[in-house]
Protein backbone atom coordinates (compact mmCIF):
# COMPACT_ATOMS: atom_id res chain seq x y z
CA UNK A 1 0.00 0.00 0.00
CA UNK A 2 1.53 3.44 -1.43
CA UNK A 3 -0.03 6.31 0.50
CA UNK A 4 0.62 9.91 -1.04
CA UNK A 5 0.82 11.69 2.19
CA UNK A 6 1.93 14.53 1.08
CA UNK A 7 -0.70 15.13 -1.17
CA UNK A 8 -3.41 15.23 2.13
CA UNK A 9 -6.19 17.05 2.10
CA UNK A 10 -6.16 20.11 3.92
CA UNK A 11 -9.17 19.68 6.93
CA UNK A 12 -10.00 22.06 10.17
CA UNK A 13 -9.69 20.73 13.00
CA UNK A 14 -12.45 22.20 14.47
CA UNK A 15 -15.06 18.76 13.78
CA UNK A 16 -11.82 16.06 14.23
CA UNK A 17 -11.54 16.00 18.20
CA UNK A 18 -14.17 13.77 20.40
CA UNK A 19 -14.23 16.05 23.36
CA UNK A 20 -16.64 13.08 24.98
CA UNK A 21 -13.20 11.38 24.90
CA UNK A 22 -11.21 13.86 26.16
CA UNK A 23 -13.45 14.28 28.96
CA UNK A 24 -13.47 10.68 29.25
CA UNK A 25 -9.50 10.80 29.68
CA UNK A 26 -10.11 13.58 32.28
CA UNK A 27 -12.58 11.68 34.13
CA UNK A 28 -10.28 8.49 34.50
CA UNK A 29 -7.28 11.05 35.53
CA UNK A 30 -9.80 11.94 38.59
CA UNK A 31 -10.34 8.69 39.18
CA UNK A 32 -6.57 7.89 39.41
CA UNK A 33 -5.93 10.77 41.12
CA UNK A 34 -8.09 9.38 43.89
CA UNK A 35 -6.59 5.54 44.03
CA UNK A 36 -2.68 7.03 44.45
CA UNK A 37 -4.22 9.17 47.14
CA UNK A 38 -6.35 6.51 49.33
CA UNK A 39 -3.31 3.38 48.25
CA UNK A 40 -0.40 3.16 50.75
CA UNK A 41 2.69 2.99 48.93
CA UNK A 42 4.23 -0.64 50.03
CA UNK A 43 8.04 -0.98 48.52
CA UNK A 44 7.34 -4.78 49.41
CA UNK A 45 4.39 -5.17 47.06
CA UNK A 46 3.14 -4.56 43.70
CA UNK A 47 0.24 -2.40 43.25
CA UNK A 48 -1.61 -0.12 41.00
CA UNK A 49 0.63 2.77 41.82
CA UNK A 50 3.72 0.97 40.37
CA UNK A 51 2.29 -0.73 36.94
CA UNK A 52 0.48 2.22 35.46
CA UNK A 53 3.15 3.79 33.70
CA UNK A 54 4.58 0.62 32.41
CA UNK A 55 0.33 -0.17 31.21
CA UNK A 56 0.71 3.19 29.55
CA UNK A 57 3.89 2.98 27.56
CA UNK A 58 3.30 -0.26 26.60
CA UNK A 59 -0.87 0.62 25.38
CA UNK A 60 1.08 3.24 23.25
CA UNK A 61 3.29 1.20 22.08
CA UNK A 62 0.91 -1.91 20.87
CA UNK A 63 -1.17 1.11 18.82
CA UNK A 64 2.18 2.64 17.55
CA UNK A 65 3.34 -1.42 16.29
CA UNK A 66 -0.66 -1.53 14.90
CA UNK A 67 0.37 1.63 12.76
CA UNK A 68 3.58 0.84 11.53
CA UNK A 69 1.54 -3.02 10.12
CA UNK A 70 -1.46 -0.97 8.81
CA UNK A 71 1.16 1.86 7.03
CA UNK A 72 4.46 -0.02 6.32
CA UNK A 73 3.78 0.39 2.56
CA UNK A 74 3.73 3.96 2.91
CA UNK A 75 7.00 5.90 2.64
CA UNK A 76 7.10 7.61 6.33
CA UNK A 77 4.34 6.43 8.22
CA UNK A 78 5.61 3.02 8.57
CA UNK A 79 9.42 3.04 9.65
CA UNK A 80 8.47 6.15 11.76
CA UNK A 81 6.16 4.35 13.73
CA UNK A 82 7.95 1.31 14.01
CA UNK A 83 10.39 3.69 15.78
CA UNK A 84 7.57 5.54 18.03
CA UNK A 85 6.79 1.68 18.89
CA UNK A 86 10.34 0.62 20.01
CA UNK A 87 10.20 4.05 22.02
CA UNK A 88 7.25 3.80 24.28
CA UNK A 89 8.00 -0.21 24.38
CA UNK A 90 11.39 1.04 25.85
CA UNK A 91 9.62 2.60 28.69
CA UNK A 92 7.98 -0.42 29.45
CA UNK A 93 10.88 -2.12 30.00
CA UNK A 94 12.67 0.44 31.94
CA UNK A 95 9.43 0.44 34.66
CA UNK A 96 10.06 -3.33 34.47
CA UNK A 97 13.78 -2.76 35.54
CA UNK A 98 12.59 -0.10 37.77
CA UNK A 99 10.14 -2.27 39.57
CA UNK A 100 12.66 -4.83 39.86
CA UNK A 101 14.85 -2.69 41.68
CA UNK A 102 12.24 -1.32 43.94
CA UNK A 103 10.42 -4.26 44.46
CA UNK A 104 12.56 -7.25 44.74
CA UNK A 105 15.67 -5.61 45.64
CA UNK A 106 14.73 -2.69 47.33
CA UNK A 107 17.11 -0.80 46.11
CA UNK A 108 16.79 3.13 44.91
CA UNK A 109 16.37 2.45 41.01
CA UNK A 110 17.76 5.74 40.18
CA UNK A 111 20.40 5.98 38.46
CA UNK A 112 20.07 2.21 37.61
CA UNK A 113 19.96 0.15 34.11
CA UNK A 114 16.51 1.87 33.92
CA UNK A 115 18.12 4.87 33.10
CA UNK A 116 19.66 3.51 29.78
CA UNK A 117 15.73 2.15 28.20
CA UNK A 118 14.07 5.31 29.94
CA UNK A 119 16.63 7.02 27.87
CA UNK A 120 16.25 5.09 24.59
CA UNK A 121 13.06 6.33 23.82
CA UNK A 122 14.41 9.81 23.59
CA UNK A 123 16.15 9.30 20.34
CA UNK A 124 13.79 7.36 18.83
CA UNK A 125 10.93 9.81 19.95
CA UNK A 126 12.73 12.49 18.11
CA UNK A 127 13.41 10.35 15.06
CA UNK A 128 9.61 9.89 14.63
CA UNK A 129 9.40 13.58 15.00
CA UNK A 130 11.75 14.99 12.79
CA UNK A 131 11.37 12.59 9.66
CA UNK A 132 7.88 13.07 9.70
CA UNK A 133 8.19 17.15 9.74
CA UNK A 134 11.14 16.72 7.10
CA UNK A 135 9.03 14.90 4.78
CA UNK A 136 6.01 16.93 5.20
CA UNK A 137 7.61 20.29 5.27
CA UNK A 138 11.43 20.84 4.11
CA UNK A 139 11.55 24.18 4.84
CA UNK A 140 10.33 25.52 8.26
CA UNK A 141 10.47 29.25 8.77
CA UNK A 142 13.53 30.21 11.03
CA UNK A 143 12.05 32.21 13.35
CA UNK A 144 10.14 29.65 14.44
CA UNK A 145 13.04 27.19 14.81
CA UNK A 146 14.63 29.82 16.92
CA UNK A 147 11.90 30.42 19.29
CA UNK A 148 11.57 26.57 19.90
CA UNK A 149 15.62 26.38 20.70
CA UNK A 150 15.08 29.35 23.12
CA UNK A 151 12.87 27.40 24.52
CA UNK A 152 14.24 24.09 25.07
CA UNK A 153 17.53 26.27 26.49
CA UNK A 154 15.38 27.95 28.81
CA UNK A 155 13.59 24.80 30.10
CA UNK A 156 17.23 23.15 30.25
CA UNK A 157 18.82 26.73 31.98
CA UNK A 158 15.75 26.77 34.41
CA UNK A 159 16.00 22.89 35.30
CA UNK A 160 19.89 23.12 35.62
CA UNK A 161 19.45 25.76 38.37
CA UNK A 162 17.05 24.91 40.32
CA UNK A 163 19.08 21.12 40.57
CA UNK A 164 22.57 22.44 40.92
CA UNK A 165 20.90 24.83 43.63
CA UNK A 166 18.97 22.42 45.53
CA UNK A 167 21.39 19.69 46.51
CA UNK A 168 25.03 20.27 48.46
CA UNK A 169 26.94 18.11 45.75
CA UNK A 170 26.67 18.16 41.78
CA UNK A 171 27.19 14.30 41.56
CA UNK A 172 26.04 11.72 38.14
CA UNK A 173 22.81 11.77 39.32
CA UNK A 174 22.36 15.36 39.05
CA UNK A 175 24.15 15.54 35.90
CA UNK A 176 21.94 12.53 34.78
CA UNK A 177 18.92 15.31 35.30
CA UNK A 178 20.12 17.60 33.79
CA UNK A 179 20.52 15.10 30.53
CA UNK A 180 17.11 13.98 30.81
CA UNK A 181 15.66 17.62 30.55
CA UNK A 182 17.47 18.53 27.76
CA UNK A 183 16.18 15.57 26.13
CA UNK A 184 12.54 16.22 27.05
CA UNK A 185 13.17 20.19 26.45
CA UNK A 186 14.43 18.93 22.43
CA UNK A 187 11.16 15.89 22.37
CA UNK A 188 9.00 19.09 23.58
CA UNK A 189 9.84 21.63 21.05
CA UNK A 190 9.91 19.03 18.11
CA UNK A 191 6.47 18.02 19.03
CA UNK A 192 5.43 21.80 18.87
CA UNK A 193 7.00 22.14 15.56
CA UNK A 194 4.91 19.06 14.25
CA UNK A 195 1.67 21.03 15.70
CA UNK A 196 2.84 23.93 13.62
CA UNK A 197 3.01 21.85 10.24
CA UNK A 198 0.57 20.17 10.59
CA UNK A 199 -1.80 22.77 11.60
CA UNK A 200 -3.96 23.12 8.46
CA UNK A 201 -3.55 19.37 7.11
CA UNK A 202 -6.30 16.61 8.21
CA UNK A 203 -3.60 15.30 10.41
CA UNK A 204 -4.00 18.60 12.57
CA UNK A 205 -6.59 16.89 15.66
CA UNK A 206 -3.76 14.16 15.82
CA UNK A 207 -0.90 15.95 16.23
CA UNK A 208 -2.49 18.74 18.66
CA UNK A 209 -3.47 15.57 20.76
CA UNK A 210 0.34 13.81 20.40
CA UNK A 211 1.77 17.14 21.11
CA UNK A 212 -0.32 18.00 24.03
CA UNK A 213 0.28 13.80 25.35
CA UNK A 214 4.15 14.70 24.89
CA UNK A 215 4.29 18.09 26.97
CA UNK A 216 2.64 16.18 29.64
CA UNK A 217 4.56 13.43 29.75
CA UNK A 218 7.53 15.92 29.05
CA UNK A 219 6.66 17.92 32.38
CA UNK A 220 5.90 14.68 34.13
CA UNK A 221 9.46 13.36 33.52
CA UNK A 222 11.46 16.48 34.44
CA UNK A 223 9.08 17.16 37.65
CA UNK A 224 10.05 13.22 38.66
CA UNK A 225 13.79 13.87 37.94
CA UNK A 226 13.88 17.10 40.16
CA UNK A 227 12.19 14.93 42.51
CA UNK A 228 15.01 12.40 42.87
CA UNK A 229 17.42 14.71 43.26
CA UNK A 230 15.47 16.82 46.35
CA UNK A 231 13.48 14.50 48.58
CA UNK A 232 13.54 11.10 46.28
CA UNK A 233 9.99 9.06 44.72
CA UNK A 234 7.39 7.39 46.39
CA UNK A 235 4.91 5.34 44.61
CA UNK A 236 1.78 7.23 44.86
CA UNK A 237 3.34 10.86 44.04
CA UNK A 238 0.59 13.40 42.07
CA UNK A 239 3.67 12.88 38.67
CA UNK A 240 2.10 9.11 38.89
CA UNK A 241 -1.17 10.83 37.23
CA UNK A 242 0.44 12.90 35.28
CA UNK A 243 2.35 10.08 33.35
CA UNK A 244 -1.26 8.18 33.72
CA UNK A 245 -2.76 11.37 31.91
CA UNK A 246 -0.23 12.08 29.54
CA UNK A 247 -0.55 8.17 28.26
CA UNK A 248 -4.64 7.96 27.48
CA UNK A 249 -3.62 11.50 25.36
CA UNK A 250 -1.06 10.06 23.69
CA UNK A 251 -2.83 7.18 22.66
CA UNK A 252 -6.04 8.85 21.70
CA UNK A 253 -3.69 10.65 19.29
CA UNK A 254 -2.44 7.33 17.93
CA UNK A 255 -5.60 5.67 18.14
CA UNK A 256 -7.02 8.78 16.17
CA UNK A 257 -4.50 8.32 12.96
CA UNK A 258 -5.73 4.57 12.19
CA UNK A 259 -9.31 6.31 11.45
CA UNK A 260 -7.92 9.49 10.08
CA UNK A 261 -6.30 8.48 6.63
Amino acid sequence: MKLKEKNMDVSGIENKINYKILFLILGLTVITAILFAIIEDDIHNLDFTDITYGIGALTCGIICFWLFKKYRGSEIFGKTYLALGFAFTSFFVGDIIWNYYTIILLEDPYPSLADIFYIAFYPLAIYHLVSNIRYFREKVNPQTILLLMALSFIIVGWYSFLAIQDVDVVEFDTILAIFYSALSAITLSLAILGVIVFYKSVLAPVWVLFASGMFILMISDTWYYYTELISGYTGNHPVNVLWTLAFMVIAYALIKHTKIL
